[in-house]
């Protein structure tokens, strides 16, 4: 009896043990299910991701025409995701090759799909017919970017029309263009000029870049395609100086309302970017991010600036100084400065420089100095000027044989007049 009865309480102790366990394992399932369930709690802050900010802050690039295009081809290589690239083209062929998320081929009834024909006027009224195509493409932007090669028909034509559609929307709009080259022809010159000052009307910011100037600064066995990239470059830099200025929280902050206030009805303008390592960081960063080779404009003159510093944590309040007194120095006047600093702390030994420069000087182009000759020594004879044979450079003695005697010397010189020429006598 003592062992049934001991065998049932042993069974019972087991039954509990085996039920216990089951319970236990049933609530360790539902915790871990309930802790699916639930968010996990916030780490640590960290950097917050350039693409999640730029949800709020929407840019645009626009390219106008075949130029325009193949910018945005190369801006498409960068994998900038955050961007929205847009080609408008006239030529369907050329579209069709563009790697922009959106392609708008314009003014098909008037060109087939052909282009333009290197006439601006086709090109406008391309961009006209198809205005309800662009202003559905461009809205909801906060800023625009507009390129576009000028000098043929549809980057002539139509950019300053995106232009005016986008000032429509109150959009803060930057045209990035280029100028051909000389050998290209008056006519296309010209064209260019014409283009530049309709687009100038339409824009906030207006960057020119000669495409001149590129055959200063470039080796003889320059390709053609690595030249042009030089000049796709400067749009990349325009973009990427913008967008990291609004983007990128930084310890002292800039955002769109300061490039706004800085861009707004600028005119011509400069924007760039320099960065420097070493013991002469700050001077290098500053001198690179306000000049570049390719621009038509000077810093000099400047009314307006917007300085963005990003360093790493070893950047000092002194570098910072030495890069605002060294863009301000290059303005050479009061100017309405606004600033921000970002701090990353994978940068080492390293800052780069971003500058918005705004209404300023057209660049001269520098002649050369002639040297100045020495005035010729002349008399004048029946309105007629001769050169005098007197003059001390060319005198037969030097200056040591000034002692020869005063008859000897005036026999020289009535020698050297019979052979000069007499002069000519005209009738009038």
């Amino acid at each position: 009896m003592k062992k049934k009865r001991l065998a049932r309480g042993f069974s019972k102790i087991l039954d509990y043990k085996e039920e216990l366990i089951r319970d236990t394992s049933a609530d360790i399932i539902d915790k871990v299910e309930n802790q699916n369930n639930v968010d996990e709690l916030p780490k640590k802050p960290t950097k917050t991701p350039k693409k999640e900010l730029q949800k709020f802050v929407n840019i645009k690039v626009v390219g106008v025409g075949g130029g325009g295009n193949n910018a945005i081809r190369e801006m498409a290589k960068q994998e900038m995701n955050s961007l929205d690239l847009i080609a408008i083209n006239t030529d369907l062929q050329a579209l069709s090759l563009s790697q922009a998320g959106q392609k708008i081929q314009i003014g098909k009834s008037l060109t087939n799909g052909l282009g333009t024909g290197g006439n601006p006027e086709i090109g406008k009224k391309s961009a006209e017919e198809d205005k309800d195509k662009i202003s559905k493409a461009l809205e909801k932007a906060d800023i625009i970017f507009i390129t576009a090669g000028m000098g043929g028909g549809t980057g002539s034509g139509a950019s300053s029309v995106v232009a005016k559609i986008a000032k429509q929307y109150g959009i803060l709009t930057i045209g990035v263009v280029t100028k051909p080259f000389t050998f290209e022809g008056k006519k296309r010159k010209l064209q260019a000029e014409t283009a530049i000052e309709e687009l100038k009307n339409e824009v906030d910011v207006l960057i020119t870049i000669s495409n001149d100037r590129l055959l200063k600064i470039i080796s003889k066995d320059t390709s053609m395609k690595n030249a042009f990239e030089m000049t796709d470059k400067v749009l990349l830099q325009s973009v990427q100086a913008i967008a990291d200025l609004i983007t990128i929280p930084g310890l002292i902050n800039l955002d769109l309302a300061d490039v706004r206030a800085v861009a707004k009805d600028g005119g011509l303008s400069l924007v760039g970017i320099g960065t420097g390592k070493g013991k002469k960081k700050a001077s290098s960063a500053a001198k690179m991010a306000i000049s570049s080779p390719l621009l038509e404009v000077s810093i000099k003159g400047a009314k307006s600036l917007l300085i963005n510093v990003t360093g790493g944590l070893d950047m000092c309040l002194f570098e910072i100084n030495e890069i605002v007194d060294i863009i301000s120095k290059a303005v050479g006047q009061d100017t309405n400065i606004v600033f921000g600093a970002i701090i990353n702390e994978e940068m080492q030994d390293e800052i780069r420089v971003s500058v918005i420069a705004t209404k300023c000087e057209k660049n001269i182009e520098e002649e050369v100095k002639k040297k100045e000759l020495p005035k010729e020594n002349y008399i004048e004879k029946d309105n007629i000027k001769i050169e005098d044979k007197f003059k001390l450079k060319d005198k037969l003695v030097d200056d040591k044989d000034l002692e020869i005697p005063a008859f000897l010397r005036k026999r020289m010189k009535d020698d050297i007049s019979k052979d000069s020429p007499k002069p000519k006598k005209f009738l009038f």
